[in-house]
């Protein structure tokens, strides 16, 4: 299965991670802000739901600076594409 590598905003991958989500997920590297991590599609596509949901339900979650940060991570996702089978 192939992977991609992604730098996504950190706030929202770590609440991410702290959930217990992305078990096909690798980090490469990471600072404060920002997380290199490599997906292949069911990670890609794990992440991409769990951020489409939080900005979904934005209204409901008290901490702006978390769905904005889904926000931005669902914007990368989708520019940057699914890695290819």
């Amino acid at each position: 299965m192939s992977t991609k590598t992604y730098v996504v905003p950190a706030t929202f991958y770590l609440n991410h991670l702290s959930r217990e989500c992305g078990a096909t997920d690798k980090i490469i590297s990471c600072t404060q802000k920002r997380i290199v991590v490599e997906l292949d599609r069911v990670g890609y596509f794990d992440l991409l739901s769990d951020a489409d949901y939080y900005w979904y339900c934005r209204d409901e979650i008290s901490e702006p600076s978390l769905t904005n940060s889904a926000k931005r991570t669902m914007q990368i996702l989708k520019a940057d594409g699914a890695p290819n089978d």
